[in-house]
């Protein structure tokens, strides 16, 4: 197998940076919707905040909002910085 021939799919880190970038460019977004435009699973909400890379913030009754936490800027940049070290184009 030749290094074309490999298909790139997305990690459970490639997801959680996708947030994170979602989260950091519109603060206000609820997380279903941020969830839903990824298209991921909205279990993997428990897991961001599980390891403290968002947090949720009241905003009216029965609604929130994903705030990113420091733990969760840290990672982006470390994700960002590794992207750019090894760039792959899909």
């Amino acid at each position: 197998m030749t290094f074309s021939a490999i298909v790139l799919t997305r990690g459970r880190k490639d997801i959680a940076a996708q947030v994170l970038e979602v989260v950091v460019q519109k603060p206000d977004t609820a997380p279903t919707r941020i969830f839903g435009k990824i298209g991921v699973s909205y279990r993997f909400l428990q897991a961001m905040l599980e390891n403290g890379l968002i947090s949720l913030e009241p905003k009216g009754r029965k609604r929130f909002k994903a705030s990113i936490t420091e733990r969760g800027r840290e990672f982006l940049t470390h994700y960002r910085a590794c992207n750019k070290l090894f760039p792959v184009d899909g």
